[in-house]
């Protein structure tokens, strides 16, 4: 069985917005094929900005964009509105961002894990607290519809 939670990183880059467009198309068309074989299945997208300037004073590029993904809800809305491919997204979520670390750098480019107690591992810590917390929210509330 596939994942039901889709994490996209996200750098500032001024082509940010218009690749998770992209991503989400494809999000879009996967869960059209899950809805094909089971029902009531969804996919759920979180945007996680990553490699987000210094951790104590952003930069106002990285921080304007930061404010376009917290939109990004409402620019699904208008992609809904005016395109196809993009009914069966139903929500996004975006995590609190992860600062420029070189740490991240070098793990990610030889493959290997944080070390423990680094702050790279502190922030991917708070990543899945922050996802586990939206899980269990979203599982607590088909607790009570079922009941």
């Amino acid at each position: 069985m596939g994942a039901d939670y889709i994490i996209i990183p996200v750098k500032p880059t001024k082509w940010a917005t218009r690749t998770i467009k992209r991503v989400l198309k494809k999000v879009n068309e996967a869960q059209d094929y899950i809805n094909q074989f089971q029902d009531g299945r969804t996919l759920e997208v979180f945007i996680v900005p990553v490699q987000w300037s210094h951790p104590t004073h952003p930069s106002i590029r990285s921080m304007k964009i930061f404010e376009q993904l917290r939109d990004y809800n409402r620019l699904l809305q208008l992609f809904k509105e005016n395109e196809s491919g993009f009914d069966l997204i139903k929500n996004l979520y975006i995590t609190n961002p992860i600062p420029y670390i070189q740490e991240m750098d070098d793990r990610t480019e030889n493959g290997e894990p944080f070390k423990p107690n680094t702050k790279g591992s502190e922030y991917y810590d708070h990543l899945v607290d922050e996802i586990l917390t939206i899980h269990n929210t979203r599982n607590s509330k088909k607790d009570i519809r079922m009941s």
